[in-house]
């Protein structure tokens, strides 16, 4: 949970909201904002922070710093994660961003551009490290179960990831797995 903390704060959203896209998006707090009968959850979005981010990536060993700024463990392992996501004008210059921002916290972004048939099916066979993902979600309200139900994430073995769901962090938690059921059987809000 730290490194995924430590990669939170070294993305740096805002900067690619305020200048890449001039101002005319803001950010979603969580993964299903803005449906009015969900009430508005207290969860919000980690800021960029450079200094946080290396924080919680020297709790998970990278903790030096290589010549070109970017981190390495003891064993000198770079501290670099590829991104796979559409390769489309937009998407590729948010991207690039993103990847220009994180060495400020040590971290380096590879990235994967890929034409969208190809790019969903590479992610939804979860051959990826990170996946930039945007599903639309249908009102009045998001179906959680398909995104974080335990039985979508890994196969029977429980270290295989499972192709071809949309639970693409292979994402697994008992408590979710509770929540996802009461939401599916609910008959109101």
């Amino acid at each position: 949970m730290l490194f995924r903390s430590g990669l939170c704060h070294a993305t740096n959203y805002q900067k690619v909201i305020d200048f890449d896209l001039r101002g005319d998006f803001e950010r979603l707090r969580a993964f299903s904002q803005g449906y009015p009968l969900l009430g508005d959850p207290p969860i919000q979005a980690r800021p960029f922070d450079p200094e946080k981010a290396r924080e919680h990536f020297a709790k998970a060993g990278y903790t030096k710093t290589g010549p070109d700024g970017i981190l390495v463990n003891d064993k000198g392992e770079r501290l670099s994660l590829t991104i796979l996501h559409r390769k489309t004008e937009i998407v590729e210059k948010v991207m690039h961003r993103l990847k220009e921002e994180a060495v400020k916290a040590g971290l380096e972004y590879k990235l994967e551009g890929m034409d969208s048939t190809a790019y969903f099916q590479k992610v939804t066979q979860k051959k990826h490290q990170l996946a930039s993902v945007a599903f639309n979600a249908q009102p009045p309200f998001p179906d959680h179960f398909q995104h974080f139900h335990s039985k979508d994430a890994y196969m029977e073995d429980g270290k295989t990831a499972k192709p071809n769901t949309n639970n693409l962090c292979s994402f697994a938690d008992p408590r979710m797995d509770e929540f996802c059921e009461a939401e599916r059987r609910a008959t109101s809000v």
